[in-house]
């Protein structure tokens, strides 16, 4: 059985992943390669794409990471467990991610408006990733603690 909590991290992190992808869509489209890193560069490439992700996607390490981890992280046991830490951790790296991107500094490839809306959107999405994996964490927690020490009613 999987629990409430499970359902809305794997939720999430599929939202993440959604989100991703409509926006590495939108960026070889319109060409918007990512800012956060100084570069200025005013071509999205395969290179960039897969390792530095683009104004508006995360790149794709951390973006297979997010899937796996996510269907792993469905099992109650430590391998579960394990992966829901770990989309904790990625949700503040999209965070980190989404402020690099908002507060990149202008360049004439990518209008400033898609940075900030872009850094807003990875920026709520890593918060909820965080806040939906430490639920998680302390759900898992608690649960193996009732398993441990059951309550008995003698009434």
């Amino acid at each position: 059985m999987e629990h409430r909590t499970t359902r809305r991290l794997v939720a999430v992190a599929a939202t993440i992943f959604i989100v991703s992808l409509l926006g590495a869509v939108l960026a070889l489209v319109f060409d918007w390669p990512t800012q956060f890193d100084g570069s200025g560069s005013p071509t999205v490439t395969m290179d960039e794409l897969v390792a530095k992700g683009t104004a508006t996607s995360i790149p794709v390490v951390p973006w297979v990471a997010l899937g796996v981890l996510a269907v792993i992280a469905r099992s109650r046991r430590w391998s579960g467990s394990v992966a829901v830490g770990a989309l904790s951790a990625l949700g503040l790296l999209f965070v980190v991610g989404g402020l690099g991107e908002a507060f990149a500094p202008s360049t004439p490839y990518v209008p400033r408006a898609v940075l900030v809306t872009s850094g807003i959107v990875f920026v709520a999405v890593g918060l909820a990733l965080f806040a939906s994996g430490v639920a998680d964490g302390v759900d898992r927690v608690r649960t193996v603690r009732e398993r441990a020490n059951p309550r008995h009613d003698d009434s």
